[in-house]
């Protein structure tokens, strides 16, 4: 029995352009991450902030449940974007094929979670948004 060539369509090597152009997304999905961390670390700090301001006054554990679950979301998908940037990068750099199809396949899977939760959250709004135009309807 012959063997079968694996044939791919994308059948071309990548030029200094190219790389030049994953480098550039490496970078810039790096500045990305560290600056999504420094926006959570200052909003644990305003939550902090206001949380000894308002003392026991006021109840929020619910808030804070959702503002943690957000933090805990937002800080797994840096990580993963910090990830993706960091192995293009080695990848590129060391002409490291395997490293650098776990940084696009870090970045694919960022991309998708991204996307998922932009068509959930537009979603939401769209709801919010018919039922307060129901209930303005019947009000008035």
């Amino acid at each position: 029995m012959q063997q079968e060539e694996n044939i791919s369509i994308f059948n071309f090597e990548l030029d200094e352009t190219g790389q030049k152009h994953l480098n550039d997304i490496a970078v810039w999905a790096k500045i990305n991450a560290v600056l999504a961390f420094a926006s959570v670390g200052i909003a644990i700090l305003q939550t902090v902030v206001l949380f000894t301001r308002l003392g026991n006054r006021n109840s929020f554990g619910g808030a804070i449940s959702s503002e943690l679950v957000s933090w805990v979301v937002s800080i797994l998908l840096n990580l993963l974007l910090l990830s993706a940037s960091k192995n293009i990068t080695a990848g590129l750099a060391n002409t490291d094929q395997t490293i650098f199809n776990k940084g696009l396949s870090d970045l694919a899977k960022y991309l998708r979670v991204i996307g998922i939760l932009c068509i959930i959250i537009g979603a939401l709004f769209a709801i919010v948004v018919l039922i307060i135009m129901a209930t303005g309807a019947l009000g008035g």
